[in-house]
């Protein structure tokens, strides 16, 4: 058995600029895709596809996301409770991220404004460390032994 820990240091990526300059990067031994853009005056929802090739563990968090917006502050990912995401080689998935309407009228208007994802250290590496063996004695239950034979 292996143990491994989600809680190594994450992988610097650079701001991805929205509406998009390009729609991929590479980060690492991670290849992200943006498959999916809506922007609109109250709400930014953006889709990703991210793909793993490296020879370790990889876990992407898209609860550490943020959005620069042009007050200069940070803004969390509305679905900042999303699950991490664990990868093996050659493996993908899917994540999104969201923003919903923000205080500040026209300044602040999504659609017409430049927006930057702040990535937080949302890509991480792994190794897995070997755990040591344990012997481990299971003990059955004869009546219900019994009972799933009848």
């Amino acid at each position: 058995m292996y143990r491994v820990s989600a809680n190594s240091k994450g992988i610097p990526a650079p701001d991805f600029r929205l509406p998009a300059n390009q729609n991929e990067f590479t980060v690492g031994n991670f290849k992200v895709t943006m498959s999916k853009l809506y922007k609109e005056s109250d709400k930014t929802e953006v889709k990703f596809n991210a793909v793993y090739n490296g020879d370790k563990i990889a876990f992407v968090f898209p609860s550490k996301t943020a959005v620069k917006m042009p007050d200069g502050n940070d803004y969390a990912n509305a679905k900042s409770k999303a699950s991490a995401i664990m990868l093996m080689r050659g493996q993908n998935d899917n994540f999104t991220l969201k923003w919903d309407r923000m205080e500040g009228g026209k300044a602040m208007d999504m659609q017409k404004v430049e927006m930057f994802i702040k990535w937080n250290d949302a890509f991480c590496e792994v190794n897995p460390e070997k755990m040591k063996g344990a012997t481990l004695n299971l003990d059955f239950d004869q009546i219900m032994s019994d009972a799933k034979g009848k």
